[in-house]
């Protein structure tokens, strides 16, 4: 079975997705290495050197982790302010940077304490270079200028944040609505009718002992209705849940690969299907992708019942690799055209099912045999938003 093995893109690919996010830090921090440039040229002392360097790559910093970079870069300054030999020169502007990364980012208290400190170690280095009093209070007044600038930034920029957050709620809060409307219809609808099918053919097989070949017939009629509720029920559940995700104490736990394809393997045995199953992999499929790849399943298991010939064996094989799950069913086409209604779109929900975890679905005639492939990464877990896939693609 040719699993994709492509654990060095994916590494390739996290390590090109942490670098766009990094890009904006990269920007800044070069940024204030050349404005600190013309200084060089005037101050090539090593001191004032690395304290460049130093206060350059916290100020890039200060756009991924605010509070740890503005702390560095802050006992940074006061060293320097303490050292009179250091030129500190334009490079001062990453405190501008920090503080308003601070501001848009941290709580009010801890911004306000980290502008008081900032102020200070610009006021005392104003001081120290200042010859007379009117130089004191002009320097001391342009600094208390940047940083109000610099907060009033700040604020924008926290509450176009807030704004954004709040839009994005309200929008999960509607998708949710429709999500319990549309459970509810199908409570009333299909799961409703697919019940009173398996009531019928229960009921049909107590009166007037059908022959064996009816019996078996009405048998499998009501395991299907009975799998079909079960995963309209599943359905249900997901609809129910809103886009926010659940939190991870509330997720399915992961399950054996051979568990997952339980409910199909008895589905196509039901069905009159011999099924061979084959498992590899140490670890097991992770609970997120449970829900979506065991309906996906029952959308391939459906699809070999439609069309498979039950002469020949069904090939169910998973695998779990360090990238994610594979999952592929081989069967063979019947050669005389069955008897069911026609359908079509059991394969396109599958893909769109997959589709929303990054997954994709292939498929391929050969000859008379049919191949469906199933291929799901691994979740991705964010502090901030809860559980989310990557395409490994």
């Amino acid at each position: 079975m040719p699993f994709r093995k492509s654990s060095l893109l994916d590494r390739l690919d996290t390590g090109v997705r942490e670098a766009r996010r990094a890009l904006p830090a990269i920007s800044v921090a070069l940024l204030l290495l050349l404005l600190t440039a013309p200084g060089a040229w005037r101050h090539p002392d090593p001191g004032s050197m690395v304290l460049w360097v130093l206060m350059s790559t916290a100020g890039g910093l200060a756009l991924l982790h605010p509070l740890p970079a503005a702390l560095a870069l802050g006992g940074v300054l006061t060293l320097a302010v303490s050292v009179p030999t250091v030129y500190i020169g334009l490079g001062v502007f990453a405190s501008i940077v920090a503080f308003t990364s601070c501001v848009a980012r941290c709580r009010p208290l801890t911004s306000i304490l980290i502008g008081l400190w900032y102020a200070a170690i610009l006021i005392a280095a104003t001081v120290s270079l200042a010859q007379s009093a009117a130089d004191v209070a002009v320097g001391a007044s342009i600094w208390v200028i940047l940083l109000l600038a610099a907060a009033t930034i700040g604020v924008v920029i926290r509450t176009l944040g807030l704004r954004l957050g709040e839009s994005r709620r309200a929008r999960v809060q509607d998708l949710a609505a429709q999500r319990r409307a549309l459970s509810r219809e199908l409570h009333d609808t299909a799961i409703r009718a697919t019940t009173e099918v398996v009531m019928i053919a229960e009921q049909a097989r107590l009166r007037d002992q059908p022959d064996p070949a009816t019996d078996l017939d009405l048998g499998r009629i009501s395991a299907a209705a009975r799998a079909a509720t079960e995963d309209l029920r599943a359905a249900m559940e997901a609809l129910r849940r809103s886009e926010e995700g659940e939190d991870a104490g509330e997720v399915a736990g992961d399950v054996p690969g051979a568990t997952l394809l339980e409910s199909a393997q008895k589905r196509l045995t039901q069905a009159g299907f011999t099924v061979n199953t084959d498992v590899e992999g140490e670890r097991d499929v992770p609970g997120p992708l449970v829900p979506v790849l065991s309906l996906c399943l029952g959308e391939l298991a459906a699809n070999v019942v439609r069309h498979g010939d039950p002469q020949h064996p069904v090939a169910l094989m998973l695998e779990t690799s360090a990238t994610g799950v594979d999952v592929v069913v081989v069967n063979r086409r019947a050669t005389t055209a069955p008897n069911v209604p026609s359908g079509g779109s059991g394969l396109i929900g599958a893909r769109e099912r997959l589709a929303g975890v990054g997954g994709t679905v292939e498929t391929r005639t050969d000859g008379g045999s049919f191949m469906a492939r199933m291929t799901a990464p691994h979740p991705i877990q964010s502090s901030t938003q809860g559980g989310r896939w990557a395409s490994r693609s």
